[in-house]
């Protein structure tokens, strides 16, 4: 188990944070660690499912904000400057050969 950040922490992380989902598992660690609320209550505040915050909150107590899918703000870069584009550069620019496809 991790330690626990302090609320100072987690609050710092969260306005930092770009990502959405990300920052939502991170308000709910905050308000259920420092907040004392039950995880049930706070999942319907960020209007999530249950088993949603059950699965975060147990990622979090076991690995802290280093865990995956709870922090992409790190060093100044997000996880997005790193992610690998969806399509290769060939079909990117893929045209027919007669010219490009009529629409």
């Amino acid at each position: 188990m991790k330690t626990i950040p302090t609320r100072q922490t987690l609050e710092d992380v969260y306005r930092q944070e770009k990502d959405s989902d990300t920052g939502a598992r991170i308000l709910l660690a905050l308000k259920v660690v420092h907040d004392n609320m039950k995880p049930a209550r706070a999942s319907m505040q960020l209007n999530r499912s249950r088993p949603w915050a059950t699965k975060w909150l147990r990622r979090f107590r076991k690995r802290g904000l280093e865990g995956p899918g709870m922090r992409t703000v790190q060093a100044g870069h997000t996880s997005l400057t790193q992610a690998k584009p969806r399509c290769s550069k060939e079909r990117q620019g893929h045209q027919r050969a007669d010219g490009p496809s009529p629409r």
